[in-house]
């Protein structure tokens, strides 16, 4: 039996291998251990040595023995545990393509598995005490055995031949040397340029007038409470529109300030996976940050954040605003509001304008960000709102979220408002 597959019924039965130093005492270390027996007694079992082959893939004992031990750990962490753990020694660590089928056949979820090597290369197997006792090791025999065959074929080959063989011989241990060679690097500059790469190109008079709507002195959305209707002759349009930047000229008769600007309304309550304090750097800049950490750092909830898009399609809004509550609402603004964050909870719908949730998710496009690996709230299923999935550590897949978030969202636009915010 392969000793990957002793390893996985140890597993199952919840078993621990023993392992056992060279000179066959026990130990529970693995980096003093030199083989490993998968009983309890080592009278009447086999015996590994933990650099043979395990007869998974080509990944040895002491790599799955190490891994078996940390299967509890997410990938990082149990990188991060191996290359602290080994100090420098050279022992694989299981590659991240390998770990969830290699993982579920040693749980036992899998009977089999395709990377199962039925005659591992240097097994290392011992029926009996000779190894552990100091007698000849089969491993080594094997290699004496090859290097008398290599002696005798010697005389066979001309100097062409061994040189030729020994030039190959010397390049496969160079190969086999950089691929089990441990890699430090992060890969953060090719996640960063992965996640600019998700982004749509950024057309040069979208750029100009991005670069000039980001001025201090522009104003590109209509707060809660201010005109949000385009300006006419009266007094307080005026007002309105004059604060806009003289550049917005440029972008035609309507400027940013003279649109409609749409509203997104998110939670209130700040234990919520999105809130005002987060919702700007998910949606503009594609990553995710926990609330908890702005309250670390003191930082104090706004009353509304505008968020600008960039690369818009022709007949889309630019500017949206966020808001958490519908108290300063005027009857003119309930039309502006496109979209919803739901907790599940319906006290956070109360005194909205439209009556019951259902009623609500009819006429709002509705959403709920959730963890990856939290259950879904039992009401969010039976309302009509969209979930978007994102993982607890993986920021460079925030990206597809928010681009699924805004695909809908242009979407619904289209949809339901015809033209209200052009």
């Amino acid at each position: 039996m392969l000793p990957v597959a002793l390893l996985r019924s140890a597993i199952v039965a919840g078993t621990q291998p023993l392992l056992l130093r060279a000179d066959g005492s026990a130990t529970n270390d693995l980096r003093e251990s030199s083989f490993v027996s998968f009983s309890a007694t080592t009278e009447s079992s086999a015996k590994f040595d933990v650099t043979s082959q395990s007869g998974y893939k080509e990944y040895n004992l002491l790599t799955l023995l190490h891994f078996a031990e940390n299967k509890q750990l997410d990938h990082s962490a149990y990188l991060q545990r191996s290359i602290a753990y080994w100090q420098g020694r050279d022992v694989q660590s299981v590659t991240f393509t390998d770990r969830r089928d290699l993982l579920a056949y040693l749980k036992g979820e899998i009977d089999t598995s395709a990377n199962l090597r039925e005659d591992p290369v240097g097994s290392g197997v011992s029926g009996s005490r000779e190894a552990v006792n100091g007698g000849p090791h089969p491993v080594e025999a094997a290699k004496d055995d090859q290097s008398r065959k290599r002696a005798g074929d010697d005389d066979l080959e001309g100097p062409v031949d061994k040189k030729l063989r020994q030039s190959i011989t010397e390049g496969y241990l160079h190969d086999k040397k950089l691929l089990s060679a441990r890699s430090t690097k992060t890969f953060s500059l090719a996640l960063k340029y992965g996640s600019e790469v998700l982004r749509p190109p950024k057309p040069a008079a979208a750029a100009q007038s991005s670069a000039s709507s980001s001025m201090p002195s522009s104003k590109p959305s209509a707060p809660i409470g201010s005109s949000s209707r385009p300006p006419t002759s009266s007094g307080g349009s005026r007002s309105s529109s004059s604060s806009a930047p003289k550049s917005s000229s440029t972008r035609g008769k309507r400027g940013a300030s003279s649109a409609i600007v749409p509203i997104i309304v998110v939670p209130a309550a700040l234990q919520a996976t999105i809130t005002l304090h987060n919702i700007k750097g998910f949606l503009a800049d594609l990553k995710y940050e926990p609330t908890e950490e702005f309250i670390k750092k003191g930082v104090s909830k706004p009353v509304s954040v505008n968020i600008e898009r960039k690369n818009v399609a022709p007949g889309l809004p630019k500017v949206y605003e966020v808001i958490d509550s519908i108290d300063r609402l005027r009857s003119s603004d309930w039309d502006r509001i496109i979209a919803v964050f739901a907790t599940g909870q319906e006290w956070q719908f109360k005194n909205w304008k439209f009556g019951s949730v259902v009623n609500i998710m009819a006429k709002v496009k509705g959403f709920c960000l959730k963890f990856s690996d939290e259950p879904l709230n039992e009401k969010i299923k039976n309302w009509n709102v969209t979930v978007l999935s994102i993982h607890r550590q993986r920021r460079h897949l925030d990206a597809q979220e928010v681009n699924k978030f805004w695909g809908i969202v242009d979407t619904w636009v289209r949809d339901t408002k015809g033209g209200v915010f052009q």
